[in-house]
């Protein structure tokens, strides 16, 4: 079955869940392969250097994931607490994996297609950033931010009045003409459980609910609930950050960011900017570097007190059509 996720075509013996398998003859990109081993390769004997360990710990304080390098770098093996193992080329064309017993088909496509694909595209030497992406005219307008800064929640807002989801969690980025183009991911938001009540879809009929290294998730379908997902990749025209609450802030307020701010902000919200070599991020320093310099980004502060969604929303549309001298437009646009 092959699918498209991210610009990349990948080809697996076993369907993912929630997604459609692509009508096309196009060549795979990635190959998955199922509860195999690469022919020649004996893991158990084989040595292993550990290459990076995340800061998510579990009960016992040990991390979510650990990534090996095996033979010389020939491979790569992600391990995750639960069970979870996924092998990769040094090329980043091949991934092996083997689920944990505990996992369901929900959780393995999560994993697959978040952790493991941007660390498969970063070794394609493709950027991606750790943010959600929406589409406002036929361009696409991206968050980033810290952890639990409200990305997928303000990407679902956009989702309920009516504009197209281009990617959540993981937005590959591709030169274009002097600029960049977000790639698709695919139609599904990982939701907190608050963040699911403040949208008020929470009903019960509840999406799925999938564990994600130490935190749970409701897994959104976008298509099955009606909603819209941007299968073109866009322009991407402007990047907002999803900062702390500012105490002399009265209401959400956006500001231009700097472009050596821009930069350092990028480098910490991209997805694979822990575990590349050297080589590895001076090359995605400077992808990075030409993000900065052709695409806008803005600082996004929600003032002394949280701001909800639909606040937000507003502040957001109203600040990308004066940047487009357009006047603005009310909520479930027609455009797209």
């Amino acid at each position: 079955m092959l699918y498209s996720v991210s610009g990349i075509h990948l080809q697996t013996a076993e369907p993912l869940a929630g997604l459609l398998p692509e009508e096309t003859s196009s060549p795979a990109d990635v190959q998955v392969w199922h509860g195999e081993n690469p022919a020649g390769l004996n893991r158990p004997s084989t040595q292993k250097e550990l290459w990076y360990v995340s800061s998510d710990l579990d009960d016992h304080g040990q991390p979510w994931l650990s990534i090996f390098s095996l033979e010389e770098g020939a491979y790569f093996l992600m391990v995750w607490r639960d069970g979870g193992e996924f092998l990769v080329d040094q090329r980043g064309t091949q991934v092996w994996a083997r689920w944990s017993n505990q996992g369901t088909e929900d959780d393995r496509t999560s994993y697959l297609l978040g952790p493991v694909l941007s660390f498969v595209l970063c070794l394609r030497g493709v950027t991606c950033l750790h943010a959600s992406a929406v589409s406002i005219g036929k361009q696409a307008v991206a968050f980033v931010g810290p952890r639990g800064s409200g990305k997928s929640t303000l990407a679902a807002e956009f989702a309920a009045r009516g504009y197209p989801i281009v990617a959540d969690d993981v937005v590959a980025l591709r030169p274009s003409n002097g600029s960049f183009l977000a790639q698709p991911g695919y139609p599904r938001l990982q939701l907190r459980p608050l963040a699911l009540k403040m949208l008020q879809t929470a009903t019960n009929d509840l999406p799925r609910l999938i564990q994600i290294a130490d935190e749970a998730y409701f897994d959104l379908d976008l298509i099955e609930r009606g909603y819209k997902f941007e299968q073109r990749a866009l322009p991407l025209a402007v990047i907002y950050f999803l900062s702390e609450p500012i105490s002399d802030v009265p209401g959400p307020k956006v500001a231009a960011m700097s472009g050596d701010e821009s930069l350092m902000t990028l480098i910490a919200n991209s997805w694979a900017t822990r575990v590349l070599n050297p080589s590895m991020r001076a090359r995605e320093f400077e992808t990075l570097s030409q993000v900065t310099a052709t695409v806008p980004l803005r600082g996004l502060h929600a003032g002394a007190k949280p701001s909800a969604p639909g606040a937000l929303f507003e502040v957001i549309l109203k600040d990308f059509h004066e940047m487009n001298s357009e006047p603005a437009i009310p909520a479930m646009a027609s455009e797209n």
